[in-house]
Formats: C-alpha cells, sequence, structure tokens
C-alpha cells in the first residue's frame, strides 16, 4: 500500500493536486454553512477584504463543528485529496486495469452526505431530507446525521488502500 502511495506522490503534480483537492473539500466543507454571509460579504467588501473573511473562516472549523466531526473533516478532506490523485494516476497509467471507481465514488458521495455542524447535524443530508419529508429520520439517528460522515470516511479509507493496492500491482499479466 506504502509503495503505491510513494509511486503516485514520487511525481509533484500529483502531490500538488492531492494538495489542491484536500484543501478545496475543506474549504467548501468550512464556508458551506456561511455561503450566503460569505456571498455577502464577496458583494460588498473590496477583494482583500473578503480574502481576508473568507480565510478566517477556517476557525470556525473549531466553533461549528465537535472535536470528533472536526477530526472527521480534516480526515475527509486529506482521504478525498489523496483518492483523486490515486484515481488519475490509475486513469492516466493503468486504465484497463482500474476497477475502483465504484467504492472510491460511493465513499466521497457518503462523507460529504454526512458533513455538518454540532448545532445543525448534516448539512446536505438535512436538506435533502426536509425537502422530501423526511427530516424526521435524522431524530432517530443518534449523531444527527454524522454517521454518514463516519461511514463515508472509512468506505473512503478503504478505497484508498484498494486504489494503492492497484498502484503497486504490475501492469503485465503474471502468466
Amino acid at each position: 500500500m506504502l509503495a503505491g502511495v510513494r509511486t503516485v506522490f514520487s511525481e509533484l503534480r500529483y502531490a500538488t493536486f492531492a494538495v489542491i483537492v484536500a484543501w478545496f473539500v475543506f474549504s467548501l466543507v468550512v464556508w458551506w454553512p456561511n455561503m450566503s454571509l460569505l456571498l455577502q460579504v464577496a458583494t460588498n467588501a473590496s477583494s482583500f477584504e473578503t480574502v481576508q473573511f473568507a480565510f478566517g473562516l477556517y476557525g470556525s472549523i473549531g466553533t461549528n463543528f465537535s472535536v470528533v466531526s472536526a477530526v472527521a473533516v480534516s480526515l475527509l478532506s486529506l482521504l478525498f485529496g489523496l483518492n483523486v490523485a490515486l484515481t488519475t494516476y490509475l486513469v492516466r497509467h493503468k486504465m484497463p486495469l482500474f476497477g475502483g471507481a465504484a467504492t472510491s465514488t460511493a465513499g466521497m458521495v457518503l462523507a460529504v452526505f454526512g458533513v455538518g455542524c454540532s448545532a445543525c447535524g448534516s448539512i446536505l443530508l438535512t436538506g435533502l431530507l426536509s425537502s422530501l419529508g423526511g427530516a424526521w429520520l435524522l431524530v432517530w439517528l443518534p449523531y444527527g446525521g454524522e454517521e454518514f460522515l463516519f461511514l463515508g470516511v472509512a468506505i473512503l479509507l478503504y478505497a484508498t488502500l484498494t486504489l494503492a493496492r492497484q498502484v503497486s500491482r504490475p501492469t503485465t499479466c503474471a502468466a
């Protein structure tokens, strides 16, 4: 597994790509609850003030999220970036042998559905369920929908391990 990760990240472009994707996912999770406020600041303030405000929102990871949720979101972001870089490497170098797309996609989707703050629970899942008339389902979940975040991180970790193993496999048959 480690050999596969080392192979991919020996090329600077994949390491950079993973960091950028991880930063983007983390930013999206942190900014999403404050998106309307961020857009309002962007339309009424200078560019410098908007950037300063946006970076100031990173501090909300400590206030809007529980410790467990903040750690899970950080893990989600890192695994998401790693997963996308590994997938990109496999698609570019070993496309005919690549078969882990379904697990990667399932982990990413489930993890994103479980993202939320400690006050309101799962952001996307709450909105989706309430529009379908099923928000009452979250009452039965002990962590208010964050279970999907934990499940998504676990599936994403499994998918990342699988992808890393596929990278280190030879591209030709043993026979």
